[in-house]
Order: structure tokens, then sequence, then C-alpha cells
């Protein structure tokens, strides 16, 4: 769990290298609530086009996060992205065991 954990947290920072506006400051927070473990992160997007629509330009095919968001869903879990105002907000609760 630990490992997984840590790997959408990679994964996060990875993303916001790779692709938030460098002039807008982000956020992530990492909570531990009963349990399970939320994280929240928002950055701003770098490259949008003139009709506000996102430019992936050299971007990888999405299949990162698209992984994680799988494997939370599979253990009862609730991953959630949106792009909102020309940020990108992503939610997850990760349900964790106490064995």
């Amino acid at each position: 769990m630990r490992a997984r954990i840590s790997g959408l947290i990679t994964e996060i920072y990875t993303n916001i290298s790779r692709y938030a506006d460098k002039g807008v400051p982000y956020f992530l927070t990492i909570e531990e609530k009963n349990d399970e473990v939320i994280i929240t992160q928002a950055n701003g997007i770098a490259n949008l086009t003139v009709d506000n629509s996102e430019d992936r330009g050299s971007r990888g095919p999405g299949n990162g996060l698209r992984m994680h968001a799988q494997w939370i869903d599979s253990i009862g879990g609730v991953p959630n992205t949106s792009k909102e105002y020309g940020e990108w907000i992503l939610y997850a609760s990760i349900p964790v065991s106490r064995e």
C-alpha cells in the first residue's frame, strides 16, 4: 500500500514538473483520516491554446494517472480529476487497512 501511494505521489510531482504553469503556485495535501488517505492537488495548466483547450504537444499518452485511478477504484477508493478555469485538480480517497 505504501509503495502504491508513494508511486501516486511521484506521478503527481512528475506531472506538475512537466505540465504545470510555472508562474502559478501549486498545492498538494496528504491527509490520513480514519481508514483512508486523502490526496488533494491543484496546479495551473501550462500551454493553453486560444480556445482554452489543452495543447498536449510533446506530452505522453496520459497513462500514469489513469493507471493509479484504476487501482484506487479497484480497492473501493475515489479517484477524481478535473480541469476547471485553467487549473488541474486531483482528489483521491484511498482506503487503508489498519491491520
